[in-house]
C-alpha cells in the first residue's frame, strides 16, 4: 500500500482540439499530471518496496483512493465554518486525473483499477491548502474480508 500527497485538487480537463481535429491535453493536466508522478516516485523511492509497472504482466488488480480536502472560500459567511463540497471538478475527473497521471508507474494501465473510491470531504475554514491523499493498494495486499467485498469470486 502506498499513500502521498499532492497539494492541489483538480479534476482533469476534456480533451482540446486543434484546427486539424487532432486531440491534445491542456498544459494544466499535463501539469498536474506530472505533479502526481513526481509524488508518487518521491513516496516509493523511499518505501522501496513497490513493484513498478515494468515488472507487471498488466494483469494485477489495483485498489485507488483519493480523499480531495479543500477550504472554504473567504468569501462566504464567517458564521459558516464548512459546505458539503459540490463544486467543481467533479470526482470522476479527480478520479481520471489521478488514475491517468500513474499509468506506467503504479500499474501498466489504468484498467487495472478494479476498484475506486474516490471522496470530495466538506470544505472547511481552518484548512493550511486544498489537497489530495492518494492510496493504492495492490489487491493482493488486502485482508481476505476486504477482498470478498470488492470480489465475491475470491471469497
Amino acid at each position: 500500500m502506498t499513500t502521498f500527497r499532492v497539494d492541489f485538487v483538480r479534476g482533469k480537463d476534456r480533451p482540446r482540439f486543434t484546427g486539424t481535429g487532432r486531440t491534445y491535453t491542456t498544459k494544466r493536466t499535463h501539469d498536474d499530471e506530472q505533479a502526481i508522478r513526481a509524488a508518487y516516485l518521491d513516496v516509493i523511492a523511499k518505501e522501496g518496496n513497490v513493484l513498478p509497472a515494468e515488472h507487471q504482466t498488466g494483469r494485477e488488480p489495483f485498489i485507488l483512493i483519493v480523499d480531495a480536502y479543500r477550504v472554504l472560500p473567504k468569501s462566504r459567511p464567517k458564521k459558516v465554518l464548512c459546505e458539503e463540497d459540490t463544486f467543481k471538478p467533479d470526482w470522476d475527473n479527480i478520479g481520471k486525473l489521478v488514475s491517468d497521471a500513474l499509468n506506467g508507474l503504479a500499474w501498466k494501465d489504468d484498467s487495472q483499477v478494479v476498484k475506486a473510491d474516490i471522496s470530495k470531504w466538506p470544505r472547511m475554514r481552518g484548512l493550511e491548502n486544498d489537497r489530495m491523499v492518494i492510496t493504492v493498494i495492490p489487491f493482493g495486499l488486502m485482508n481476505m474480508d476486504e477482498v470478498a467485498e470488492v470480489n465475491p469470486c475470491l471469497s
